[in-house]
């Protein structure tokens, strides 16, 4: 047993704390969210733009072999990162340090081989992931006028902060609320179905 098998579930139940606490973090910019946060709610709504590339990266770290995921993939999807996190323009780093946290999870098939269930549940759990992810972020654009505002209503956009930040247009800059709101639910979903794969074995 090497010890990416050794602390497979160490690894696993790191993943789960860490998408409950981004999790978390979307509920408190959607409820709580001042003048001062618009700086963050720009880079978390920039950042479930960005799950759209990374959501497939956990299938190509465990299928494809360790020297294209060390060489290729990593140095790729960090290319899509560091261009997300310029476009923040405001010297924050949340994606980045997002991106580099994730993928030190996923990238450990880069480094040691790992049993066929392992793999299995890597690549089931990405494929769940993605499912999730546009099941997601459809319903919440088509519920738009239903999902509730709260501390990111026209006034927070409107406000001289918010709109120095942002950059461009489209639904995700003019109604934060979306992407934040879709965030909360995607990232609490994966959060409980990646702690159920990891209990149970017998899901995958």
């Amino acid at each position: 047993m090497n010890i990416l098998e050794r602390f497979d579930k160490s690894f696993e139940y790191a993943g789960v704390l860490q998408t409950a606490t981004i999790a978390f973090s979307y509920a408190y910019v959607w409820c709580f969210a001042t003048y001062d946060d618009a700086y963050r709610v720009y880079s978390f709504a920039t950042l479930m733009a960005f799950e759209f590339i990374m959501v497939h990266s956990g299938v190509f770290m465990a299928i494809f072999p360790r020297k294209v995921s060390l060489w290729l993939f990593f140095p790729l999807y960090g290319l899509f990162a560091w261009s997300f996190n310029a476009s923040l323009q405001v010297g924050d780093n949340s994606i980045l340090i997002i991106y580099l946290t994730t993928v030190l999870t996923r990238m450990r098939f880069a480094f040691f081989d790992a049993n066929k269930l392992i793999k299995q549940r890597m690549i089931l759990m990405s494929i769940v992931a993605a499912v999730i992810y546009f099941v997601v972020l459809m319903v919440s654009v088509f519920m738009r006028n239903v999902i509730p505002p709260l501390a990111l209503g026209e006034d927070f956009v409107q406000s001289e902060a918010y709109q120095w930040i942002k950059s461009g247009e489209g639904l995700f800059v003019e109604a934060p609320y979306v992407p934040i709101f879709a965030g909360f639910i995607y990232y609490t979903l994966i959060s409980v179905v990646d702690y159920r794969l990891t209990r149970n074995k017998q899901l995958i």
